[in-house]
């Protein structure tokens, strides 16, 4: 490599000079390459910054490659000018087509990690790079190489366009025959006797007659555009409420904060489920806290058991809902969590999806509150309006959504394989590629005479860098631990007050800065922008 290119890293101009950070020349860190053409960088740098530190500015068009931590082996061309940190090398080539270089590197990247050096944490050292082996091929041959090669992966990004379109589809087409099973637009053959919704509506009223239980809701709900289409003549809208004997115990929020707090959490004990634990029709089991037994028993109207349905009525989106699978036998729930315990009058499955089903989430979205963090109340939630058909009817939809999940599932599954098979296939025309398998055409050429060309070409670049170095006329650096007046007599311009401080004797001493500010208000003035102040002498 170094016989075709020269590399040089960048710098990070010192973090306590704040006023370094506050210029227009882009930063480049590691983390912003990705295998792409960067226009823009978080970070920008000053001119100051740049003369002294070893930061420098590379031309639009470089190709960078990072040599440390986490993102070493990552490249990215410049789409600007702009300076680098010092995890980042720019390799500067002659009379190479600079994507026929990107490409091989890319085909490389496991040897050339294989090279990495040091114990705590392996980077790649320009050495390695300088002395990493690269097949020169005549020029007239790498462009054709890097047109094949961008011609093959333009196929299969379209490709992978396709499987993602497949698979916006498919979730689409899922959401869609959902609604049709809820809302009775799938209609099934029974082979006994159905009992119809009204009758078990009945049967609540009567029971909580029997017990004495106050119910103030109502079960006939007339509003049909909650739904907006025809439902089977037998089957009902209720209010979730309606199907709870006691909803006021049956369906409940986590405590108030104060009476859950983190430092109650333990490494073992009684689950606590919070929000990241609920996503729609699937539970999470990543990241549990725990809760002693005496926490637990204290917090008795709160608690969860495996088969209850559990809605997050905080966050975006409002309104997910999962059921507790088997292995979490009994816990406790967050404030931000609503528990529905089993119903013997509706299949819990079928709430679940019902409750993820659009008709539910618009409710949801309609009665939703906040405007930073959006919430539903446990109020909303009991008056949600479900769709009610028999619990015979029940069960068939929910096997009809779980066959359909076995299709979507096993769909997705084979769009996975293929993308993987389809990345599999990149790596092998690089491969091919650069082993001479890729092009037919072949161009002759005297690689000696070639070689030549690019030493010259390589030659006239360092004498035109010297010369340029030499040009640069460096502005004189303020020495620092100076008394406040030496450093704004010494600086024609504001500086900003972070600076101020940092280049004088009290550093170490904020109150003594800000006390010697003090002392000099009649002969300085502050001058305000943005957020940022600056300091500059009255003349």
């Amino acid at each position: 490599m170094e016989e075709i290119t020269i590399t040089s890293s960048g710098g990070t101009p010192d973090r306590t000079n704040f006023n370094y950070f506050t210029g227009n020349i882009p930063w480049v860190k590691s983390g912003e390459l990705n295998y792409n053409v960067i226009i823009e960088t978080e970070e920008h740098i000053t001119q100051e910054a740049v003369d002294y530190s070893s930061a420098k500015v590379f031309p639009k068009g470089s190709l960078l490659i990072a040599l440390y931590g986490n993102t070493v082996g990552r490249m990215a061309f410049l789409g600007i000018d702009a300076a680098t940190n010092q995890a980042i090398a720019s390799i500067t080539s002659f009379l190479i087509n600079t994507r026929y270089l990107y490409y091989y590197l890319m085909s490389s990247k496991e040897e050339l990690l294989s090279k990495r050096e040091g114990s705590a944490q392996p980077n790649i050292s320009q050495k390695v790079l300088n002395k990493f082996l690269f097949p020169l091929a005549p020029l007239q041959e790498q462009n054709g190489i890097v047109e094949k090669i961008e011609e093959l992966f333009s196929e299969l990004d379209s490709i992978l366009l396709n499987f993602e379109v497949l698979k916006a589809k498919s979730k689409i087409y899922w959401l869609s025959e959902i609604n049709a099973f809820l809302k009775g637009k799938k209609r099934y053959t029974i082979l006994y006797e159905v009992v119809e919704p009204r009758n078990k509506l009945d049967e609540i009223d009567k029971i909580r007659s029997s017990l004495g239980k106050k119910y103030t809701g109502k079960n006939d709900v007339d509003n049909q555009n909650v739904i907006n289409c025809d439902l089977p003549n037998h089957w009902k809208l209720v209010k979730l409420s309606d199907l709870y004997i006691n909803p006021v115990e049956s369906i409940t929020d986590g405590p108030f904060g104060s009476n859950l707090k983190s430092d109650d959490f333990k490494e073992t004990g009684y689950p606590v489920l919070k929000i990241q634990n609920i996503d729609r029709n699937k539970f999470i089991s990543k990241d549990i806290s725990f809760v002693s037994e005496e926490k637990f028993n204290q917090l008795d109207k709160h608690q969860f058991k495996s088969g209850d349905i559990i809605i997050t009525k905080l966050g975006s989106p409002l309104g997910k809902a999962c059921i507790v699978p088997n292995n979490f036998k009994e816990g406790v729930i967050v404030a931000d969590l609503i528990r529905l315990k089993q119903s013997e009058y509706i299949n819990s499955k079928f709430l679940m999806y019902s409750l993820n089903a659009p008709y539910i989430i618009s409710q949801i979205e309609k009665l939703s509150k906040g405007t930073t963090r959006q919430r539903v109340t446990l109020r909303d939630v009991r008056n949600l309006v479900i769709i009610f058909p028999s619990l015979e009817e029940q069960k068939l939809i929910v096997n009809s959504i779980e066959e359909l999940d076995d299709e979507i599932n096993g769909l997705s599954e084979i769009i996975s394989k293929s993308y993987l098979d389809v990345q599999a296939l990149r790596q092998k025309i690089l491969i091919d590629a650069f082993s001479g398998g890729l092009i037919k055409e072949l161009f002759e050429g005297d690689i000696e005479d070639y070689l030549e060309q690019i030493s010259e070409e390589k030659k006239r670049y360092l004498i035109k860098l010297k010369e340029g170095q030499k040009n640069i006329v460096k502005t004189k650096k303020v020495n620092i631990n100076m008394d406040l007046i030496e450093i704004l007599e010494k600086d024609e311009n504001p500086i900003s007050s972070h600076t101020l401080w940092q280049m004088s004797i009290y550093k170490n001493d904020i109150e003594e800065f800000y006390k010697k500010l003090k002392e000099l208000e009649s002969k300085i003035r502050e001058l305000k922008e943005g957020h940022l102040s600056f300091i500059e002498l009255i003349k």
